[in-house]
């Protein structure tokens, strides 16, 4: 439980120490001296761990924000893709032998490229597992569509989901085998395989980088997350950094 010490705490202080003094110990002044230092020691640590939980609120919502602007884009590119599908499977169906068949065949054939553009670009941006590999067994173009849309729905559902995958990285110079958790395609940590090692994630040019956390509680944390989400641990609130990452349009996080 946090005490923070007011002005007129400490001025209680002095007068409980001045009051109380019986002449056994130090001098009157020196203790009120003392105490007085140790308390503005403690208010100053308090509100430097004040200041760095609020620092983090803030990279915590703007993760979550960009979190939730992903997930709505994608969420309109699949309707989008389902309404041209829905479209095309009509027309089709109404008069196969039209002359505009091949038209619409190659409209759709360009919608799934599109689709599958889009995500690959976003396959490069995000941690590994976000976004699924494309499906290679279709040819035929209103089948291309639908399977491009269903890629787009199954990338949706990942994007708003915590996970765990066993994933290889760049720690260094070396490439490493680790385990990732995952905040959807926003944000991501790591565990080292033995769980000795622990840190943050983020993709720079098509790569996993990995980072180690900055101290041992930052890599408890991380551990401690990483078991929640694989229900090792009963849930609790834990705080993870998040200043390392690079997040929309590759602006860094405070």
């Amino acid at each position: 439980m946090r005490t923070f010490v007011t002005n007129a705490g400490l001025v209680a202080l002095a007068l409980a120490i001045l009051t109380g003094a019986n002449g056994d110990s130090a001098p009157v002044s020196d203790q009120v001296l003392t105490e007085l230092e140790a308390a503005n020691r403690a208010r100053s640590g308090l509100t430097r761990e004040e200041a760095e939980w609020q620092r983090e609120k803030q990279r915590l919502e703007l993760l979550a924000s960009t979190l939730e602007n992903e997930i709505t884009k994608l969420n309109k590119e699949r309707k989008d893709s389902e309404a041209t599908l829905e479209i095309l499977r009509r027309e089709a169906s109404n008069d196969p032998g039209d002359a505009r068949l091949h038209e619409r065949t190659e409209l759709a054939r360009e919608c799934a490229q599109v689709i599958d553009d889009r995500l690959n670009t976003l396959s490069a941006e995000t941690p590994p597992g976000t976004i699924p590999d494309p499906s290679p067994t279709q040819s035929e173009p209103i089948a291309l569509l639908e399977s491009a849309g269903k890629r787009l729905g199954e990338a949706e559902r990942r994007a708003g989901q915590f996970a765990v995958e066993v994933v290889t990285g760049r720690l260094g110079e070396h490439e490493r085998a680790v385990k990732l958790l995952r905040l959807g395609g926003a944000a991501a940590w790591w565990i080292s395989l033995d769980g000795k090692e622990a840190g943050s994630a983020a993709m720079q040019q098509g790569t996993l980088v990995l980072k180690h956390a900055k101290d041992e509680q930052e890599a408890r944390n991380i551990r401690e997350a990483v078991e929640i989400a694989e229900g090792l641990r009963e849930p609790r609130f834990v705080i993870l950094p998040v200043r390392e990452f690079e997040i929309a349009r590759g602006e860094k996080t405070p």
